[in-house]
């Protein structure tokens, strides 16, 4: 069995803290087969050598390489964003936690199917 072609290719708004490219619109964040950044570039520009088969993700959102996350929920990585029902803003940020439709619509629907399959699930998220 041949291997398997881990190197990934990420295109979407990047932001590179670089002062002399601080935001590449349309681009590109080449990742070789060891998780390791090899480079970010305008997506249209040629491909680092060794990429031809890379898979291609379309984020359609802003990448930040080399930043982590360390606030996210990742159990909550499934869903798509959620929009709260309410039109004006919320007064604090413990608001919108405390709504009817984030439960049913979020929070719910999470715990099922963490329970049901938390290994699955943290390896799909």
């Amino acid at each position: 069995m041949a291997p398997t072609n881990m190197s990934t290719v990420l295109r979407g708004t990047v932001v590179t803290f670089d002062r002399a490219q601080p935001v590449v619109q349309r681009g590109a964040v080449y990742v070789d087969d060891q998780g390791m950044l090899e480079a970010v570039q305008p997506a249209g520009d040629a491909a680092p050598v060794g990429y031809t088969s890379a898979n291609v993700v379309e984020t359609k959102g802003v990448i930040y390489p080399g930043l982590i996350d360390l606030h996210g929920h990742m159990a909550y990585h499934h869903h798509s964003l959620w929009v709260p029902p309410k039109t004006e803003p919320y007064t604090t940020r413990y608001r919108w936690s405390g709504g009817e439709d984030y439960y049913a619509n979020l929070v719910d629907p999470t715990t099922a199917l963490a329970q049901v399959a938390g290994k699955a699930l943290l390896k799909y998220v």
